[in-house]
C-alpha cells in the first residue's frame, strides 16, 4: 500500500520533493519527457536529510541527454527513510521540455 506519491509536469528548471511523514519506504521515481534532451545535464534523485544537510545523498546522476537515453526514467532502489528525510528531484532542463515527474513512497 503507498504513504505518498507526489506527481507534477514541469515545463522548465525540475525541483520536487516528498517527505517521510513516518517510517517508509523509497519505492520509485519515475519521469517522462516530451523529448530527449539534447543539453549535458544531470537529473538527480537525493535522499535529503532535512534536520542536517551533510547527510544528504545523492543515490542516482543520469545525464539524460546520453545517446543510450531516450525519454523515460525509472529509479528505484528501495531504501527505508524516517521521518526527517525526503527524496528531492532536480533536473535543470535547459531545453525545456516537458517533463511528469512521480516520486511514490510505500509504507513500511
Amino acid at each position: 500500500m503507498y504513504q505518498n506519491n507526489v506527481k507534477e509536469q514541469f515545463g522548465g528548471v525540475v525541483d520536487l520533493s516528498l517527505n517521510a511523514d513516518n517510517l517508509a519506504e523509497f519505492v520509485v521515481v519515475r519521469a517522462k519527457l516530451s523529448a530527449p534532451p539534447v543539453t549535458s545535464e544531470d537529473f538527480t534523485v537525493t535522499i535529503v536529510d532535512l534536520n542536517d544537510s551533510s547527510y544528504d545523498t545523492v543515490v542516482y546522476r543520469e545525464d539524460l541527454s546520453s545517446p543510450l537515453f531516450g525519454t523515460d526514467v525509472v529509479y528505484g532502489e528501495p531504501q527505508l527513510l524516517n521521518n526527517g528525510k525526503a527524496v528531492r528531484v532536480q533536473y535543470p532542463n535547459t531545453d525545456a521540455a516537458t517533463i511528469s515527474v512521480e516520486i511514490v513512497l510505500g509504507e513500511v
